[in-house]
């Protein structure tokens, strides 16, 4: 696959979302928990907790029912967000 990532424009930001290698052409958080890039998205825009992990150099955001794992893609800029997974949030 020539491609790594889907990107997807949405406002102002630019979200990137990795292909697996194996199957390739699946994204990864489809591969991981079925999830599209719309549903990692709007955890990103409605999350109302969100984490800086400098131990993983990630943040987290969460609803009250899903999260996603991120990191800025041009951390001075911060217009492209590189979502690494996204889940269902269990307690």
């Amino acid at each position: 696959m020539s491609n790594k990532y889907e990107v997807i424009d949405y406002e102002q930001y630019k979200f990137f979302f990795k292909y697996e290698e194996d199957p390739p052409g699946m994204l990864h958080i489809y591969a991981r928990g079925c999830f599209e890039p719309k549903d990692a998205i709007e955890i990103w825009f409605e999350g109302t907790e969100e984490i800086e992990n400098t131990e993983y150099n990630r943040f987290e955001t969460y609803t009250e029912t899903h999260g996603i794992y991120w990191f800025w893609f041009d951390p001075d800029k911060r217009t492209k967000v590189f979502i690494i997974s996204c889940f269902k949030r269990t307690y």
